[in-house]
């Protein structure tokens, strides 16, 4: 018990390296007092552009597949405590104790964990919110919809997901949709950002 509770942690303090900021203020930029004051690749691209914003955002899907990675490692085909350090990782990005339990939005974190329990999905969910960024040059809408794209994919039996990973599914998909209640009503009105 006593090592399931130290992975955890480990998975919570992986998540929560913030190198979305990091990458800022190694480039004289402290994101949280620019653009959209958030600490995410989003800002990062707005602020510094496509190449920093693309590191930030692998480094942040890293986080998501290696601490589920962490999780498989050392308990096999527990479903239920693998997900555990998934979920971990993205209240580390989303609440990182490194800047005042402010963060990202847990989607790129997100994705690295998906990554880990089905690419297939993943890149397929990738590639429609990329198609959807692309089209509106709304981050935020291609984020959402790619979200429920998942949570949808992962109930279908073709895929035969353990339950224990659909659950953790569902549960990330309301968590992200959560994080982008402000965005939504910013949509809804006209007054979301644009990349």
């Amino acid at each position: 018990m006593i090592i399931k509770i130290i992975i955890v942690i480990i998975s919570y303090l992986l998540g929560s390296i913030p190198f979305s900021y990091i990458i800022g203020r190694l480039k004289g930029v402290n994101l949280l007092e620019v653009g959209s004051k958030n600490a995410g690749a989003t800002n990062v691209y707005r602020n510094l552009g496509l190449a920093y914003a693309l590191m930030a955002f692998l480094l942040d899907v890293g986080k998501g597949y290696f601490a589920m990675l962490l999780g498989k490692v050392f308990f096999v085909d527990q479903y239920s405590f693998i997900v555990l350090c998934g979920l971990a990782a993205i209240l580390g990005h989303t609440f990182t104790p490194f800047l005042k339990f402010k963060g990202g939005k847990g989607v790129a974190t997100g994705i690295g964990i998906l990554l880990f329990i089905n690419p297939v999905i993943a890149i397929a969910a990738f590639a429609l919110g990329i198609s959807i960024i692309l089209s509106t040059r709304y981050v935020s809408l291609g984020s959402i919809i790619s979200s429920l794209f998942v949570l949808a994919m992962s109930l279908l039996p073709y895929f035969k997901m353990p339950t224990e990973y659909q659950i953790f599914i569902c549960i990330a998909v309301v968590y992200i949709i959560y994080k982008h209640v402000p965005n939504i009503k910013r949509l809804l009105i006209g007054q979301e950002n644009k990349v």
